[in-house]
């Protein structure tokens, strides 16, 4: 610095962790290399490398791989990293903060882009997917920021309930899988049904029966759209069950017999589905349960014969499979996987 005015105004950017050096280069960024510091901005996943390998065709979709090259050569993001990064944390946070207030179309598009690319991406809910699951987890503040709609949203707050965080607002899942359906998006079963499955557990353990019927209601919607889609229709097989075993303890048996009901008939219209026929396995040894604390043996002995009969009738049904499958439920793990 040459002067004490220069001096003391690095002090204040320096306290309010400002980089000049860096505003200055994002300000003249435009095209492809301003849509590729966006996504990077937006996914600060992309600094882990494994993450980086996961999520680098997503991010460079569409744009000239050598535009990674020109960002590092102009000090935009540190050089010699094997994934792209700001710097600092500090740094990249000041780059997300500039870009968010000098080029907010740029980041509302980029963002809107890897919701719904990210969302598609998740194909199956096993390790193969966290990376996209926990990338979309930290757009959803962004999301609701921008005001993208209904869907990002939703698709971002399904991504939350995967690693058992609390859905802040159950009513945009709904609105959410409501909307994909009038605009005709396909792709966003298997995450929005994960959502829902979730979201519905959510609103039992918060007393909020309506609202968890309104999500069943909208999952067997969701099964609809994709009659094809053996994973959504396993978690409506969940969903199901978990709506079952809520019947019985709100005293509603009628209801509970009759989801019993759709589960058979779910299991009966796909015999070659095992996740839904344990699922169906589940809700009998629950509600055969429920018969003999209900004192009602004849229909506790009906159902026990029901389920030697399934599993008569699928001999060849791995042990485990029998066991463990129907047990399984729409989480990846207790806290965040990454």
């Amino acid at each position: 610095m040459e002067t004490l005015r220069g001096l003391e105004q690095l002090a204040r950017d320096a306290n309010a962790f400002r980089y000049q050096d860096l505003e200055d280069l994002l300000r003249d960024l435009d095209g492809d290399r301003l849509k590729l510091a966006a996504r990077i901005a937006l996914v600060p996943l992309v600094e882990a490398v494994d993450a980086w390998e996961a999520l680098r065709p997503i991010i460079l979709d569409h744009l000239a791989a050598t535009e990674l090259d020109g960002l590092r050569r102009t000090n935009v993001l540190a050089k010699e990293v094997e994934a792209p990064r700001f710097g600092h944390p500090t740094r990249r946070d000041a780059a997300c903060s500039f870009l968010d207030a000098n080029h907010w179309e740029a980041i509302r598009g980029e963002a809107e882009y890897l919701i719904l690319t990210l969302a598609r991406s998740v194909i199956a809910l096993n390790t193969s997917a966290i990376h996209f699951c926990e990338a979309l987890r930290g757009l959803r503040d962004t999301a609701v920021r921008q005001n993208l709609g209904s869907l990002p949203i939703a698709l971002c707050e399904a991504s939350r309930t995967l690693f058992s965080e609390r859905n802040s607002s159950p009513a945009s899942m709904i609105e959410g899988v409501q909307q994909a359906r009038r605009s005709r998006e396909t792709g966003f079963g298997l995450i929005l049904a994960a959502g829902l499955v979730n979201t519905l557990n959510q609103a039992k353990t918060e007393d909020d029966l309506a609202g968890r019927d309104a999500l069943l209601g909208e999952l067997r919607n969701l099964a609809q759209d994709y009659p094809n889609d053996a994973a959504v229709r396993w978690l409506l097989a969940v969903g199901l069950r978990y709506t079952l075993n809520h019947a019985k303890t709100e005293g509603n048996l009628n209801r509970r017999d009759a989801l019993l009901v759709e589960l058979r008939n779910l299991a009966r219209t796909y015999p070659d589905d095992t996740e839904v026929r344990g699922s169906l396995a589940r809700g009998l040894l629950s509600t055969l349960n429920h018969a003999k604390t209900e004192d009602d043996l004849n229909r506790r002995d009906a159902l026990l014969d029901e389920l030697r009969n399934l599993a008569r009738t699928y001999p060849d049904d791995p042990s485990w499979a029998r066991r463990y499958w129907c047990c399984r439920s729409p989480k990846f793990c207790k806290a965040p996987a990454v």
